[in-house]
């Protein structure tokens, strides 16, 4: 009986460690590519919003009125623009339909873009949550499909907000409060 009990416990905590490292591992993935995720328990986590209320402008992180090129500098994914570029208000300084794609590698773009590619070009924001795109893929829709109103009846520039969950939308509003940014090198005196 006891060894049956110390057997469960090993292989319990056996598979606790592999999931732990594997969730680790898929994060800063993720990350690395400019992915925007949820940060782990413990950690700082995103600014709570009401889901009638726009995301916070507000949240810690990258400054307002950063360039492109300050936002390549920082080492942000094309995915982190876009969350910058809606939560800035769609700056034209940044881009008229897109953010930065004169700085962006167009690969880069493209393959944010193409994210959730094959819905239908009529798709409401249930019918892209009922396929199973996360908040990130129905941005990327979103942006596709010229910014469509019936995917932001309320034009905060924000889309689908009624339907997705709100922690998935602050996780991507408030992604550089999950990614590490490059300070500019310092200078000193000579």
């Amino acid at each position: 009986m006891v060894r049956g009990i110390i057997g469960l416990a090993l292989v319990v905590g056996v598979a606790t460690v592999i999931l732990v490292y594997a969730g680790s591992l898929l994060r800063t993935t993720l990350v690395d590519l400019g992915v925007p995720t949820r940060p782990p328990a413990g950690e700082d986590q995103a600014v709570a919003t009401s889901p009638t209320s726009p995301p916070s402008t507000a949240a810690p992180g990258l400054p307002a009125g950063l360039t492109c090129d300050q936002l390549a500098d920082h080492g942000l994914g094309y995915a982190g623009v876009v969350a910058y570029w809606i939560r800035s208000g769609s700056p034209e300084s940044l881009g008229e339909s897109r953010p930065c794609t004169d700085v962006f590698d167009q690969g880069e773009i493209d393959a944010f873009i193409s994210r959730g590619e094959g819905q239908s070009s009529k798709a409401t924001c249930q019918d892209l949550s009922d396929d199973g795109l996360d908040y990130t893929d129905t941005v990327a829709y979103f942006l596709r499909k010229d910014r469509p109103k019936r995917l932001d009846p309320d034009g905060d520039g924000w889309p689908c907000t009624d339907v997705y969950p709100q922690a998935a939308v602050d996780a991507f509003v408030h992604f550089d409060r999950q990614v590490v940014t490059k300070q500019p090198a310092a200078t000193t005196p000579s």
